[in-house]
Order: structure tokens, then sequence, then C-alpha cells
């Protein structure tokens, strides 16, 4: 139960996606980047991205209905590029992921508010080098985690 749940956060952190319309934009003069907004039907921040040339450049931060910050990741010219976040609504990281490139870099960890279990995986190159569980310190092999 513990790995579905595991597996869901890692699956839903991985979601990307954009609302096409916006309610508001300012234009930040220093990096010529516009700041993006879009909200829900009752005003609330649903998330915000710097674009630039029409494609994200710079942070992208997403937020849960009660405001708190949900996944905050970085663009390059489009491509995501640097390290993304997901946050549990309490605050808590439940994700760390690198980019480079739009490419999986270096090592990834999915963790739960829920459970001491955390899923670590390595990438080089956007390849899956590595896969394993750590639970309470102990390193649990993943064999077949295809």
């Amino acid at each position: 139960m513990k790995t579905i749940i595991l597996l869901s956060v890692f699956a839903s952190f991985l979601t990307i996606s954009f609302a096409q319309s916006t309610n508001s934009a300012t234009t930040d003069s220093l990096t010529e980047t516009e700041l993006v907004q879009k909200f829900d039907a009752n005003g609330t921040l649903v998330f915000q991205v710097e674009v630039l040339d029409g494609v994200p450049h710079g942070k992208y931060v997403d937020y849960y209905a009660s405001g708190a910050i949900r996944e905050t990741r970085t663009y390059s010219h489009g491509l995501l590029h640097g390290e993304s976040f997901r946050y549990s609504e309490k605050g808590s990281i439940i994700a760390h992921a690198m980019y480079e490139n739009n490419l999986k870099m270096g090592t990834w960890k999915i963790m739960s508010d829920f459970s001491p279990e955390t899923i670590v995986l390595t990438y080089e190159n956007g390849i899956r080098t590595n896969a394993y569980y750590l639970e309470f310190e102990e390193i649990i092999t993943i064999d077949a985690f295809e």
C-alpha cells in the first residue's frame, strides 16, 4: 500500500501541464521575462510561471487550493532545467528531482508524509541507472522496478 501511495505521488509529480489562459501578467525588467499567473474562479492563485518569448523560462510555482505551495520547478527556454520540488499540503518536501535540458539527471527522491519509506532513483542523461527503497536508513534494492 505504501508503495502504491509513493508511486501515485511520483506519477503526479511528473505530470506537467500549463493552463492556456491567464488573468494577470507583469514584466520583470531585469530579465525581460513575463510573470504569468493563473487564478481559479474564486480568485485563488493556481500557478505562476516566468515566460520568455512565449515559453517557460525561470521559476514555476503551482499551488494547492489552500494557497500552500504544491510544486516548484525551473525552466530554461521551455525546457525543465534545475531542481524541482513537490510539497505536501502541510509543507513537507515529498519529492525532489533534477533536470538538465529536459532530461532527468542525478538523484531523485520521492517521500511521503505517511510512510518512513523513500524511493531513490538515479538518472544519467535521462536514463535511470539505479533505483532503491530507503526505509529507516536501510537500503532495499529494487530489482524489477521497470
